[in-house]
């Protein structure tokens, strides 16, 4: 979990870097920056890190973090937790990041909450997560207003803090913080912690994008694209994607990149596609460079799909974790190693990710190159349908539906988990919501009672409810 990244990808995601700082210092409230000590020169280590002299930066700030400047440990976080200057060291950083925090340096309090969200470099803890973030807001950084209010959102969200967290994100956005505008232009997109207002959004996203958001530009050309409060206009947001990729906003260039590969929207041009994306990988970004693994593998060259899955995978991005285990399981041009293949299936599980608990947990059961563990492998698999991953709901209902050899048969839990998968979240099952309500239907007519069948709807309902504010999706 990179700090310094807002957006793109992922319960998680590789967008918009803010400063040590998080923007212009002048601007920020008096209490989120204490005095600089007078042997670390801050100016000349942001030009180097900036200049991407990672080894002068190194040596700029190691020696006042050590002496305890809150403003050198948090710069130091940020140098471990990239990699850039010292090999990455996710934990290192959250020491640093602890030190910064406990000076009362709200960027560092507000480097800790993310990093403790995530469960990067630490174990995850939303509790603590939210007590830094929010003395981070109290002190007037909008980043930490911005992931406080995230945070309550999406983490710990119930009827208070979803009010609370959207009330923090209006606040943020009407002082002229722009990637707060972009979020809450999310939040009516989406149409689930808001009512649905396509031009409101819009408009959000026009203003931040004046202000140079790539990620606001690369939103405004998912609305073109999906015709969202205009008429669908491919090529309106073809442009879109190309000034969010001029701003250094990777998603942008990829999406731009898959458009011309598949002629959407474009004149094909597989070349000029195939290069944007292979630019947007070389940037560092993880989702094209699982991308151009993906290409190179199944164009029949394993060992260049190889080193891409190695980049992105050292990012932990959980499809190529998952991507790369394939990889050593098949032994795709390289020796089979089941150990490997399971690691790298325990590592995108604990990113917390639906796709992650359900391939590891699935490896647990079958029992294939690890010691077998159903309850565990349950467990994970509970974990991704709890984060509404349909093919992760339909099998825990084929395990209770099923001859009763790994758990004892339960026709009402069964019933509960089929229901539940008539709407979850797919990936290339199109059928599995009609498999799983008629298996439903055959359970209240065959199986269960009229009492069974009602008392199970009050739980599915209950937890629609729970998905729902968890935004219903993988």
């Amino acid at each position: 979990m990179k700090i310094l990244e807002f957006g793109a990808v992922g319960v998680g995601a590789l967008a918009i870097v803010w400063a040590v700082f998080g923007g212009d210092i002048s601007s920020q409230s008096a209490n989120a920056l204490p005095v600089i000590s007078a042997s670390f020169d801050y100016d000349a280590a942001t030009t180097a890190y900036e200049n991407g002299d990672y080894d002068t930066t190194l040596r700029l700030v190691s020696r006042p973090a050590e002496n305890g400047d809150p403003v050198a440990q948090n710069f130091l976080g940020v140098l471990y937790n990239y990699g850039r200057g010292v090999e990455e060291d996710d934990v290192e950083a959250v020491r640093l990041f602890r030190l910064s925090a406990e000076q009362g340096f709200a960027k560092g309090q507000t480097s800790l909450g993310i990093m403790l969200r995530a469960g990067a470099g630490t174990h995850r803890d939303y509790e603590e997560a939210a007590y830094w973030l929010q003395r981070a807001a109290a002190q007037g950084l909008p980043e930490g207003k911005l992931e406080f209010a995230r945070l309550l959102i999406e983490c710990i969200c119930n009827d208070k803090n979803l009010v609370r967290g959207i009330s923090l994100l209006k606040e943020t956005a009407d002082a002229g913080h722009a990637p707060a505008m972009v979020e809450l232009a999310k939040l009516y997109r989406r149409g689930m912690e808001l009512h649905r207002d396509v031009v409101a959004a819009r408009a959000l996203l026009t203003r931040a994008s004046n202000m140079g958001s790539g990620e606001a530009m690369y939103q405004l050309g998912e609305m073109s694209y999906f015709g969202e409060g205009v008429s669908q206009q491919k090529q309106d947001a073809a442009r879109w994607y190309e000034r969010a990729a001029d701003a250094g906003y990777e998603e942008g260039r990829r999406r731009l990149g898959r458009m011309y590969i598949d002629g959407d929207g474009v004149a094909e041009d597989y070349e000029r596609g195939a290069t944007l994306v292979l630019e947007s990988a070389e940037n560092g970004y993880a989702v094209a460079q699982q991308e151009i693994a993906w290409m190179y593998l199944y164009s029949g060259n394993p060992s260049k799909a190889l080193v891409w899955y190695e980049r992105a995978a050292a990012q932990n991005y959980v499809l190529a974790l998952i991507g790369l285990s394939e990889v050593y399981a098949d032994g795709l041009g390289v020796e089979v190693d089941m150990h490997r293949s399971t690691d790298l299936l325990r590592r995108a599980a604990a990113q917390g990710d639906a796709r992650g608990h359900l391939a590891y947990g699935e490896r647990l059961v079958s029992g294939v190159g690890v010691e077998e563990d159903f309850d565990e492998g349950h467990d994970h698999i509970l974990q991704a349908a709890q984060l509404n991953h349909g093919q992760a709901q339909f099998l825990l209902a084929r395990f209770y539906h099923g001859s009763g050899d790994l758990v004892r048969i339960d026709h009402e839990r069964a019933y509960f988990f089929y229901r539940l998968a008539e709407t979850g979240v797919y990936h290339n099952y199109a059928n599995m919501s009609e498999i799983s309500r008629n298996q439903a239907d055959k359970l209240a007519e065959n199986e269960l009672t009229a009492e069974q069948v009602a008392r199970q709807d009050e739980r599915i309902a209950e937890w629609r409810s729970y998905l729902s504010m968890h935004n219903n999706r993988i």
